[in-house]
């Protein structure tokens, strides 16, 4: 249960006295210099060794109201896991959260910041769900239909998620990349299928306003549209926010949504065509869509990029440019 720091350490050696102030001078700048600044911006450390069994995929990262870290991964292909450290603390704690099941993981914390997870499963189909109620982990899966790759999930001011996911398969096997959207109040559990269209579900995420309103983005893979839905208290309202005939692209992958501080929506996605990552918001009239950065390639996988909006209305971005493999972040300068 206890891992030991691993820290970046420069190691201290005494110069040898025969060698000219030039050369020091030199070393100190190529490889100590280097090396400090290093220590001082990051520190590093191993949250799970995996005692020989691989883990780490798969991961999703939440801070609490204290500014505990909470983290869900996977181990040895499958297994769910949960790694969690106070501010102070010295050492990780982690625990197996579900053995079945564990890929293509999401994890929100409530106002009691405790975690609440929605994931998938190689081996069992559905849509998994598991909660810590502060003594145990509460675990079932919420809709057993045939389910893959992203989930997203929120949670609403009373401590009640909201998971969006997409249906893969029908029950005769054929594909139905169906939007689907699961939430609980309280006491019962709902599923809903808010898109019929086949082809419409991938690259789903999810955002919850302060009335406790879901809000999600998704794609439409048959012509490469970015849409998004949401839930004004009494209907679902659909919109566009960017389509391929705006710029003739395929668009709407990897996406990903926050809100502002009026509750209005923000969307960072993928243009594949045009190798850029696009940002879309809606003002409370119109979508404004502008382009975040031009991409060398773009991912040749199921990638997602990640969006926050902070106090300010800013939006920052980080994302992966695959033809350098490099992570890129993107801060907006409303200056």
């Amino acid at each position: 249960m206890i891992v030991a720091n691993i820290k970046l350490k420069t190691e201290s050696k005494r110069p040898r006295a025969n060698l000219p102030i030039f050369l020091l001078a030199l070393f100190a700048l190529l490889y100590l210099a280097p090396a400090i600044h290093a220590q001082e911006q990051w520190h590093i450390e191993v949250v799970d060794d995996g005692s020989g069994h691989d883990v780490g995929s798969f991961t999703a990262l939440a801070i609490d109201h204290d500014g505990d870290i909470h983290i869900g991964y996977n181990q040895t292909k499958n297994a769910l896991r949960y790694a969690y450290r106070g501010p102070h603390d010295k050492q990780w704690y982690k625990m197996t959260v579900d053995p079945t099941g564990g890929t293509f993981i999401s994890l929100a914390v409530d106002s009691n910041d405790r975690p609440h997870f929605a994931y998938n499963s190689l081996f069992l189909s559905g849509l998994h769900y598991a909660y810590w109620d502060g003594t145990r982990w509460t675990k079932e899966v919420i809709d057993a239909t045939r389910t893959n790759h992203m989930t997203s999930i929120g949670i609403d001011a009373s401590g009640n998620p909201r998971i969006s996911y997409y249906q893969e398969e029908t029950p005769e096997g054929h594909y139905a990349l169906l939007l689907k959207y699961a939430y609980f109040d309280g006491k019962t559990w709902y599923v809903q299928t808010l898109d019929h269209h086949i082809t419409r579900g991938k690259f789903s995420s999810i955002a919850v306003d302060s009335s406790g309103n879901p809000h999600i983005a998704y794609s439409d893979q048959g012509i490469g549209d970015l849409r998004y839905t949401y839930f004004d208290g009494t209907t679902w309202d659909n919109l566009v926010p960017d389509s391929h005939n705006a710029d003739n692209s395929y668009l709407g992958i990897g996406n990903s949504i926050a809100l502002d501080s009026s509750g209005n929506p923000v969307i960072a996605y993928f243009d594949m065509s045009k190798r850029t990552v696009k940002l879309a918001s809606w003002n409370g009239k119109v979508w404004h869509t502008e382009v975040v950065d031009h991409l060398v390639d773009v991912p040749s996988y199921a990638d997602r990029v990640s969006l926050k909006v902070d106090s300010q209305n800013i939006p920052h971005v980080a994302f992966y440019d695959g033809g350098i493999g490099a992570l890129k972040y993107a801060e907006k300068d409303e200056k």
